[in-house]
This record gives structure tokens, C-alpha cells and sequence, in this order.
């Protein structure tokens, strides 16, 4: 296990306790072992509309038609289609840090302008951690340093 952090500007502390209130309480489900975590809309509380709006919010319809263009291609075509190419979708995204081989530890503040994501690494390699950068650049702010 590692010790791991995503470093960020603070340029807005309402947003900052926002994030750390979501990084404690979504973490505190994990623990609690809340599999339905992923499929509750008080998570849509945390986040205002401009923030939800970062998201793709498929109707049925989307979904029937990227599964289409998705089994139509080979997977190296698949990589690099623009109409498969679509912002994180809200409940694959809570899926996806739910999931993850990980733990989030905190979300502090280091200096008057810069804090942490920290959190611990369960296995090596242990993937992507893109959900967790999107934690933080969804509540708008500005990543200048990972240790991963």
C-alpha cells in the first residue's frame, strides 16, 4: 500500500468544505460497505447545477445508440471515435471511485491556497486514477502536483 496525494489551488473556500464533506461521507459509505452508494441521488446534494452539468446525463435512447456504434467497432476503432467520446457519466463516475483500489484518507488544506486529495493505494498496479481527478476538478479547481 501507498500513501499517494493530488495536490490542487484552493481559489474558493465554500467549494473546498463542499468537496471535503463529499470526499468524507462518500468515503464513509465505502467503509460502511454501502453498495447502493453509487445509485443514491443525495450524492446530486453535493454538487450545484453548473458542477452536475460537467456530466453526460444519456437518456435511454444514448445509451441504446453507444451501445450500437460500440459493438460496431473493433476495439482499436473504439478508442478513438468521437461519438463514443463523452464526459464522465454521474453514476459510472461515483462507480468507478466506489470500486477503485483505493482509499480516500483526506482532503485538507496544506497552505492558505493549496490542499490535498491523499489517499491509499490497495494493490500495485492499481489503474487509472482519472475519478479521483475528477473529484477535483469538478468542484473547479486547479491540480499542480500528483504523487500516484
Amino acid at each position: 500500500m501507498w500513501k499517494c496525494y493530488i495536490e490542487f489551488k484552493v481559489n474558493d473556500d465554500t467549494r473546498f468544505r463542499q468537496l471535503q464533506r463529499f470526499v468524507k461521507d462518500f468515503q464513509r459509505d465505502r467503509d460502511e460497505e454501502i453498495r447502493e452508494t453509487v445509485d443514491d441521488s443525495k450524492w446530486l446534494d453535493y454538487f450545484d447545477e453548473k458542477m452536475l452539468q460537467q456530466f453526460w446525463w444519456p437518456t435511454e435512447k444514448d445509451w441504446e445508440e453507444y451501445t450500437r456504434i460500440w459493438e460496431s467497432l473493433t476495439f482499436e476503432e473504439r478508442q478513438n471515435d468521437p461519438r463514443l467520446q463523452h464526459p464522465w457519466e454521474f453514476t459510472s463516475w461515483l462507480d468507478c471511485i466506489y470500486t477503485g483500489e483505493h482509499k480516500l484518507l483526506s482532503c485538507e488544506k496544506t497552505s492558505p491556497n493549496l490542499a490535498r486529495l491523499e489517499y491509499l493505494t490497495l494493490s500495485w498496479p492499481y489503474g487509472s486514477v482519472d475519478a479521483l481527478r475528477h473529484i477535483v476538478q469538478i468542484f473547479g479547481f486547479e491540480i499542480v502536483r500528483e504523487e500516484v
